[in-house]
């Protein structure tokens, strides 16, 4: 080995229809690390992925790093994200991640006016684990889940008053906009917290059991052919709306006009607009106009 051999340790990839795209895309992004099924291999592929108007996976920043996940690798692909879109550190923008293993602590050292939010599931595990003495457990996450579902500022502080004192002061150690939808700067409708950089881990499965050099070819490759084939698509749709949207009004209208009125959450103070929870998934709710449906008798 030479004294001025060259290690490659890290290689980040932003695709070039980011910039372009961003604009037109919803400003709350996903992030997430996951490692590599080869442990002899020992690298940790980062992802950092936003969805379209028909609710399709868009690639923003990705990262391949030998060793751990940590803030050293989490602010590689942070870095390379703010140097690919420099319109992502701006006001409104808002990215979901488990806040786990340094991304935390390297968020707001690369970023400056974009804000970290926790993803809904790895936060209720958290606060299930912490003891109820502390205000955690399974009540302390149900307090959680309730204030997580506040629809409006008035709900989501009316949620906090109930609240035992030990779990107010649990959630309160992470800011309200961190954590609650209904507090985040920037447009958060349909935001669920669910996070889609775990379903794109999942289509790099079999690319994370290869080497770097290996992994990072698939995947560039993968998306590359994934972008063509959703522009295409778009190319040659002729609706409305995109796809998705299209069947989710379907949906939200059929609701409305299926619930008993009761089970409405009106919007505005000339109950117009409403929320109504969706028959295929009572526990989610879709903004209708209810002149624009069609009544029919509840059984």
């Amino acid at each position: 080995m030479t004294d001025d051999a060259v290690f490659i340790s890290g290689f980040t990839f932003i695709p070039s229809y980011v910039v372009h795209m961003w604009s037109k895309m919803n400003s709350d992004t996903c992030s997430d690390f996951a490692c590599g099924r080869n442990i002899d291999v020992g690298i940790q592929i980062g992802n950092r992925v936003a969805q379209d108007v028909n609710f399709t996976i868009v690639l923003q920043a990705m990262a391949i790093v030998v060793g751990n996940e940590d803030k050293l690798a989490w602010i590689l692909m942070n870095k390379a994200t703010k140097a690919g879109n420099p319109h992502y550190d701006e006001v409104g923008t808002s990215d979901i991640c488990d806040a786990d293993k340094g991304a935390a602590a390297a968020f707001g050292e690369v970023f400056d006016n974009a804000i970290q939010k926790l993803d809904y599931l790895h936060r209720f595990n958290a606060i299930v684990k912490i003891s109820s003495a502390k205000g955690g457990g399974a009540d302390g996450a149900g307090w959680y889940k309730k204030a997580f579902r506040a629809r409006s500022l008035p709900a989501l502080e009316a949620v906090k008053s109930a609240m035992p004192t030990k779990t107010k002061l649990l959630l309160e150690k992470v800011p309200d906009q961190s954590q609650y939808p209904v507090a985040a700067p920037g447009d958060t409708t349909g935001a669920t917290s669910s996070s889609p950089s775990e379903s794109w881990n999942n289509t790099a499965r079999v690319a994370r059991c290869l080497p770097m050099a290996a992994c990072a070819k698939m995947l560039v490759r993968d998306e590359s052919a994934r972008f063509l084939r959703n522009k295409e698509a778009a190319r040659v749709c002729e609706a409305t709306f995109p796809p998705r949207i299209q069947a989710a009004l379907a949906e939200a209208a059929d609701s409305a006009a299926r619930i008993n009125p009761s089970a409405l959450v009106f919007q505005d103070s000339t109950k117009r607009i409403a929320l109504v929870p969706l028959t295929s998934d009572s526990m989610k709710m879709a903004r209708v106009d209810l002149n624009e449906v069609t009544w029919h008798p509840v059984c």
